[in-house]
């Protein structure tokens, strides 16, 4: 693995605050740490996904439930999935997981800047909202195609050492493969060399693994991307 990948790996596993237990477990699952079962959950009876908690909470089952719907549907049928979000905040208001959601369908739906706004919104009830590997991939979707690079790159850098949690190679292999020609645009934009090192090292890990249909895309982009380096103003050596 290329040394500017495992920074951001190392960089990124850093999850602080006594949460990091239920967030990673979210991150893994999809579902939001106050819908995991009790086995998924740390031995505190106060943890809000507890049996005790839930029957404290009105609504939390309905809501659990109404999310689930809306994740299933997604794929199929964001319009579904976006109104079963809304549902669930119906239930359960306050949280930001159904705003994730509705993010996600927004996405699908190609409204591109309403997915950036339900995002903002979801983050700001709660930080860590968007930790899911797929959640994080459509925000940084989101974030590409409205233009945010600086932002989105933020988001890759953060997706980049849970891809393995992406659900095929394919994706993959397409979230390194978008995250290297963020870095690229940055790189020609700004004059910036760290960009593109970050866009190499991002292709080549791509290159690793051959087994996705990406794998010419891939290699174009490694053949091309020293040609960025032409657009750079470096420096003039003197003696």
């Amino acid at each position: 693995m290329d040394l500017a990948v495992a920074a951001v790996l190392f960089w990124a596993s850093f999850v602080p605050g006594a949460e990091a237990a239920l967030v990673t477990a979210a991150a893994a699952t999809g579902r939001p740490p106050e819908c995991l079962p009790p086995a998924a959950e740390r031995q505190d009876d106060s943890t809000p996904g507890s049996v005790w908690a839930r029957a404290r909470v009105p609504g939390l089952e309905r809501y659990c439930a109404r999310l689930a719907r809306g994740q299933a549907r997604l794929a199929s049928d964001p319009e579904a999935a976006g109104a079963a979000a809304r549902s669930a905040d119906e239930a359960l208001p306050g949280r930001a997981a159904p705003l994730v959601l509705q993010a996600r369908a927004a996405l699908a739906l190609g409204k591109l800047d309403d997915a950036v706004a339900l995002f903002d919104r979801a983050r700001a009830v709660e930080e860590r909202s968007v930790v899911q590997p797929s959640a994080l991939y459509d925000l940084a979707t989101a974030l590409r195609r409205t233009g945010r690079h600086r932002q989105a790159l933020d988001v890759y850098r953060i997706l980049v050492p849970r891809a393995a949690m992406l659900p095929t190679r394919a994706a993959r292999a397409l979230a390194l493969l978008e995250a290297a020609h963020v870095s690229m645009t940055l790189g020609a934009q700004d004059d910036s060399t760290a960009d593109l090192d970050e866009a190499l090292a991002y292709l080549r890990e791509a290159g690793r693994n051959r087994h996705h249909p990406f794998g010419t895309d891939v290699a174009l982009s490694l053949a091309l991307a020293p040609v960025s380096y032409t657009h750079l103003t470096l420096p003039t050596i003197t003696e």
